[in-house]
């Protein structure tokens, strides 16, 4: 079953329904923040962004519940080619969360916010 997944890409919307956020090794230093994005199933206002050192990257998401309670988790893709996922956790409306995934040895690629059905 594929779940509904966004990734932020330089506040780029794809048509399959993702954002991506393309980070490379030399755009780690400190904390990157993207756009603000909402996901279509539950509406969720969030931000990505990265964080850590070489040895322990870690991409990062922060979503607010607005229109209804919703299920959410972040997955972090790593220049190495290893994807970390953090446990789906539930979202009520108004309610701020942020959550982690990782870590990346050498940088992340890609951070994905995942809405579960």
């Amino acid at each position: 079953m594929n779940m509904p997944s966004f990734t932020a890409q330089r506040s780029l919307y794809r048509p399959s329904g993702r954002y991506q956020l393309g980070l490379h090794w030399g755009d780690m230093g400190g904390q990157r923040v993207i756009p603000q994005f909402t996901t279509p199933v539950y509406g969720l206002d969030c931000t990505t962004s990265t964080s850590g050192s070489v040895g322990a990257y870690y991409g990062n998401a922060s979503c607010r519940g607005t229109i209804s309670p919703g299920k959410w988790r972040v997955s972090t893709s790593c220049s190495v080619g290893f994807t970390y996922s953090s446990p789906y956790y539930y979202i009520s409306p108004g309610e701020m969360q942020t959550l982690s995934a990782g870590p990346c040895l050498w940088g992340v690629d890609s951070v994905t916010v995942e809405e579960a059905p």
